[in-house]
Parts: C-alpha cells; structure tokens; sequence
C-alpha cells in the first residue's frame, strides 16, 4: 500500500495517489479538509474507488482522458477536474505523474482550488457581455516588435460592423482594413504606428 510521505500530507494543496485501477491508495489532509473528511483518517478511503470523490462529470473525464493520456504519456498538465463534497461541487486544477513503485505503477495527482480563476472567468465573461451590449465598437489592435499586427479582442459591435467572423480578427486586422477606403488606409495606419511607438492614445478618423 502507497502512503503519503510527511512533507505530503502537510502540503497547501491536494495530494492523491491512485493505482492504475482506479482504486484510491492514498489522500492527504488538504484534500480530506475540501471533501469535509478533515476528521477522518485516510486509511478508511484505501482501496475505495476514486470515483467516490469525483463529480459525475469528473468520473467522465478521469477514465476518458487523464487515465488513457497517463498511461500514454506519463504526466497530465492542467486538467480541470471536480471533485464531489457533501458541500458541493469543488473545482481543481489536476497535474498528474506516474510514479513507479515496487508494487508496480500509480498516478499522483496534485490538485490545487480554482476559486479564484473561476471568479476571474465569470468577471471577464460578464465584461464581455457588457462590451457585446454597447451601442458601439471595442477593439484591442496588437503590433509585436516586427510590425506585425492583429486584432486580439474585438465587440461584437466591430464583427456586425465590418461583416468579419469572430475568428478572423484573433489571427489578422486584415479582414478588418479591407473594409476601410483605400484613400484613408495610410494616414489610419501611420496613425496607429505612431500611437504604439509613443504609447498615446489612438485617435483617426476614417471612411
């Protein structure tokens, strides 16, 4: 049987070791804290499966893609998982590893709360919503150091504007400039250039 090694067990995120038949072998404090098993001890979970501490959703995607790209790979990156407590659901991001043991081969599976990115993708959405609702354009223009430019945010006001899809403004502006008069595409143009290399505000005005 797998244990958890001290510095493990005090870590601030969730440790899990699980054996590659899914069944659980160990879990660590912070973990049982999240699931509300804070008082129970960890030898009571061994040999349960981890389906147990898995959302429905979660369960999915344990056995259709962490497990296979384990085996596969050896290691998973920044997997969002959900884990399932009598408080509700608990949302992880998961990086895993084979470990390779005596007994023969188990997964680690780090996890740590998305608490905050939850928060920050619900504020950005409610942004966006915003923008998408106002009676005008929003754009973000990029230019690198080689001159080259995209457009890397666009309103949906700017996309109905200019007849362009929302994805071709995240790879070019030019489905964007197409849609300018060519007699003012060069003073726009100069003007965006000279605003990025002194860092001013962007002011044109165009047909």
């Amino acid at each position: 049987m797998a244990t958890l090694a001290a510095e493990l067990e005090g870590l601030p995120v969730g440790v899990l070791h699980v054996n590659l038949n899914a069944e659980i072998l160990a879990l660590n404090r912070c973990l049982r804290g999240w699931l509300g098993l804070a008082n129970e001890d960890s030898a009571a979970w061994v040999g349960l499966p981890v389906d147990q501490l898995l959302s429905r959703p979660g369960r999915v995607l344990y056995h259709t893609h962490l497990l296979p790209t384990l085996r596969l790979h050896g290691e998973v990156q920044e997997l969002s998982l959900a884990l399932q407590a009598p408080s509700g659901t608990v949302h992880v991001l998961c990086s895993a590893r084979l470990l390779e043991r005596p007994e023969g081969a188990i997964a680690q599976l780090v996890l740590s709360p998305m608490r905050e990115r939850l928060r920050i993708e619900a504020e950005l959405a409610r942004v966006q919503r915003a923008a998408d609702a106002a009676p005008l354009s929003l754009f973000e223009c990029v230019r690198d150091a080689n001159g080259r430019s995209w457009i890397g945010y666009a309103s949906a006001g700017l996309i109905s504007l200019y007849g362009i899809t929302p994805e071709s403004v995240h790879f070019s502006d030019a489905p964007w400039l197409e849609q300018i008069s060519p007699d003012d595409r060069p003073a726009l143009l100069a003007s965006r250039d000279a605003s990025a290399e002194r860092m001013t505000l962007w002011r044109c005005e165009f047909r």
